[in-house]
């Protein structure tokens, strides 16, 4: 914490939050703080005539029946119609403000939110890879909802409680000169005790974040699709479960922990609060009995000592809970301020199209970070336009790595990517993959129509967007004629058009069992679906990394029967174990343990005799 406060400052801190509430909403704020003015005045009106109701009507009561005595009835009910209007003026207000209070947080919430996933969206993969990362990621989802509003909230808090302290205190001094102080010493053990405790739930939640994670991750397991097969066929709910409940135990243990401390210290400080509020009464009390106050007067104080000692109470609250809103969302500072690693070059060059010489890899080593071992080591090869270049090795060799490196979601730690002699780096990292074209072989299934799940391809295609569609939860926008076409024909060439033709809605129908009417399919299917989603990106590189791992013998040959013809002269970079399907390429690299140990055709290297023949061999002995 010390870190934190010394190092960006209390100031800069709630400085950030004012700008985050700021945006997202400038016509709430200045509406709130309308309202803090207001129930900060109104308050100290109606104490004000309070007191002058009671003087009013003990002044009348002490007079002689007749027309002075009538008048003063008169006056006090003046005094009790003003103190009626501004009770309804306060009342308003306070309906107003829980109104405000509701539309500022909604607001803020979907606006942070918003924030929260833009800039998640901005960093690279190495940041997804790393489980600190998912820690701040956590505890930044945590904070973004309602930290920024509540600093908010307890700035305007602060502002209003000071207005009314210092014009109560202005009152109080008239009493006697040492009755504020007598009130602030009052309040201070308290604030102290709670500062303290600020900083032993900041320890407990940095120490809970990855527990808090890892019990969320159990609960998906419980909970959600894509386990749910091998849950209940291995019988693994009963072992999540179990570790899901020790985690929310050991959760809850602790935080009840730092609960009951700061109960026992609150209750402990209780009569540094009570004693001076007391003896203050007394004293008041003991004046008005010597005839020096008024029972008006003796009303007034009363009140005063009361709404004193809630507005220092507040303003004592207020700082303690910004300095406790503060701290927490310096957690989410820590996330927004994360800055991408792989960052376009000023100015970037462009990224050649369509392709002359084509792609070459050259001398290029990668370990991943916080890794010693190399996953990559002094790997070269080229693929020229229109080329099909096979990638083949055991797990691990390094295939899927110099995947990810080609698509520059990593950069080299040596050696180079280049593109008709500009490397990758040169270019900025988004127009560099807006070149390539990739079937994962971790592929996603997405909960969308099927011709939605294509047209993620390139989303760059035209839309329209119909009033209607803004105003819709759904905010679905709609494709051009145009769009619609292009998906029908990538549908078309990975074989879609054949599944859609058999599922109620067409391509229109939704796909998955997450929503209502959604249709769920094979994993074949969906494998279809994401070579569909490939072909429709004007890519020239297009990548493969097991395309028909999950198709069947027919749908597979029919895949590479046509291959050529789907690819439509673009280069090609193919990854597959089945050795039988890379046949087809151009040539063949062979990747073992990180290093390319050969490379040719197919004749060329089962002539070689090498890794490349024994993995071929082996694969053949079992079609024998």
């Amino acid at each position: 914490m010390r870190y934190i406060w010394n190092k960006l400052g209390a100031t800069k801190l709630l400085g950030r939050a004012v700008k985050l509430v700021w945006a997202s909403g400038p016509g709430w704020m200045m509406a709130s703080l309308c309202l803090v003015v207001l129930g900060a005045v109104l308050p100290l009106a109606s104490l004000w005539l309070l007191g002058r109701i009671v003087d009013s009507v003990t002044h009348g009561a002490a007079l002689a029946p007749g027309s002075p005595r009538e008048a003063a009835w008169h006056a006090s009910l003046l005094w009790v119609g003003l103190a009626g209007v501004v009770a309804l003026i306060s009342s308003l207000c306070t309906t107003a403000t829980t109104f405000v209070s509701e539309g500022q947080g909604l607001v803020v919430a979907r606006h942070m939110s918003a924030l929260v996933q833009r800039q998640a969206a901005r960093m690279d993969l190495e940041y997804f890879e790393n489980a600190e990362f998912f820690n701040t990621l956590h505890r930044a989802q945590e904070e973004a909802p309602f930290r920024p509003t509540r600093i908010v909230n307890g700035l305007t808090g602060l502002g209003q409680n000071l207005v009314s302290l210092f014009a109560i205190g202005a009152l109080l001094v008239t009493l006697h000169p040492l009755v504020p102080f007598v009130l602030l010493i009052s309040v201070l053990p308290g604030l102290l005790v709670r500062l303290r405790f600020v900083s032993i739930l900041w320890e407990w939640t940095l120490r809970s974040t990855p527990v808090e994670r890892r019990a969320s991750y159990f609960n998906y397991l419980l909970t959600l699709e894509p386990f749910a097969k091998e849950v209940r066929l291995f019988e693994m709910a009963p072992f999540f479960g179990a570790r899901f409940d020790a985690m929310r135990l050991w959760l809850a243990v602790g935080r009840l922990r730092v609960a009951r401390r700061r109960m026992l210290a609150d209750g402990g400080v209780q009569l540094f609060v009570i004693a001076p509020t007391f003896a203050l009464l007394a004293f008041i009390a003991s004046q008005t009995f010597a005839g020096v106050l008024s029972l008006g007067a003796l009303v007034m104080y009363f009140g005063a000592i009361q709404r004193a000692q809630g507005a220092m109470q507040g303003t004592f609250g207020a700082i303690l809970s910004l300095h406790e809103d503060t701290t927490f969302l310096s957690l989410l500072y820590r996330f927004l301020d994360l800055q991408p690693k792989l960052v376009a070059p000023t100015p970037p060059k462009a990224v050649p199209a369509p392709w002359q010489s084509g792609l070459q890899v050259e001398n290029l080593s990668f370990a991943y970070p916080n890794s010693d071992r190399q996953a990559l080591y002094n790997v070269s090869l080229s693929v020229a336009p229109g080329e099909v270049v096979a990638l083949v090795g055991e797990n691990g060799s390094g295939k899927t790595t110099l995947v990810k490196l080609l698509c520059r979601l990593y950069d080299p730690d040596s050696g180079a990517i280049t593109l008709d002699g500009i490397d990758a780096r040169d270019c900025a990292p988004e127009e560099w993959r807006r070149g390539i074209s990739a079937v994962f072989q971790d592929y996603n299934h997405y909960s969308l129509t099927l011709a939605e799940n294509i047209w993620l391809g390139d989303l760059r295609l035209p839309s329209t967007e119909s009033d209607a569609a803004m105003t819709s939860p759904e905010h679905r926008e709609q494709m051009t004629p145009a769009t619609r076409r292009a998906v029908e024909e990538s549908a078309t060439r990975a074989g879609v058009d054949r599944i859609a033709a058999r599922l109620p809605k067409g391509l229109d129908t939704l796909l998955g069992r997450d929503f209502d009417g959604g249709e769920e399919l094979s994993i074949g299917q969906w494998q279809k679906i994401a070579l569909a989603r490939a072909f429709l990106r004007p890519s020239q590189l297009l990548i493969l990394d097991e395309p028909s791992s999950a198709l069947d013998p027919r749908a597979e040959a029919e895949l590479f029967d046509s291959f050529r013809e789907l690819i439509r002269g673009r280069a090609a970079l193919l990854i597959s174990h089945r050795l039988s399907t890379v046949r087809l390429a151009d040539s063949i690299c062979v990747l073992d343990k990180g290093v390319i140990v050969a490379r040719g055709t197919h004749d060329e290297l089962i002539a070689q005799g090498g890794l490349y023949a024994q993995l071929f061999e082996t694969q053949a002995q079992s079609y024998r």
